[in-house]
């Protein structure tokens, strides 16, 4: 057994434009969206909001659920040991309320760059989940769906 680890993230979207995080992990380049782990005690719009002031330095209004994806190890050739830790994520519809986005000091290690990505362009991105690609093809469209297991 192996633990599930849940996670708040952000989908800031202005003018057609996604926000997202630039990271280059274990060699490896790939965009995400802000956010991360929930702490014991805190709900996870609070979680959504720490997690954007602490990465991105700025502070973010909730509007809604916007989807939710779970990531299941075994069942991907890449997470095929128990140290992978199951995730679930809550993404957010969230919204600048105060702040210009940038690396703050509270950014992962692996976070290189925050940029404002045309949605037409940032499918084309190597984006993590790859799923998110899908999901912004049919934004703002999509509507709150549940996307399954998937990398």
């Amino acid at each position: 057994m192996y633990p599930v680890r849940t996670q708040a993230r952000a989908l800031i979207v202005d003018a057609r434009r996604i926000l997202l995080i630039r990271v280059d992990a274990r060699g490896h380049q790939r965009w995400v969206l802000p956010g991360g782990g929930q702490d014991a005690g805190e709900t996870l719009v609070q979680t959504v909001v720490r997690e954007c002031r602490e990465e991105l330095g700025v502070d973010v209004a909730v509007d809604g659920l916007a989807y939710v994806r779970e990531f299941v190890p075994v069942n991907h050739a890449r997470g095929r040991h128990l140290f992978d830790p199951q995730s679930i994520d809550i993404v957010f519809a969230c919204r600048l309320v105060a702040g210009q986005p940038h690396l703050a000091t509270g950014a992962d290690t692996e976070a290189r760059e925050v940029a404002w990505v045309p949605i037409s362009e940032a499918i084309h991105l190597p984006l993590y989940p790859s799923v998110l690609a899908d999901w912004l093809r049919q934004y703002p469209q999509a509507g709150t769906v549940y996307l399954g297991d998937s990398l």
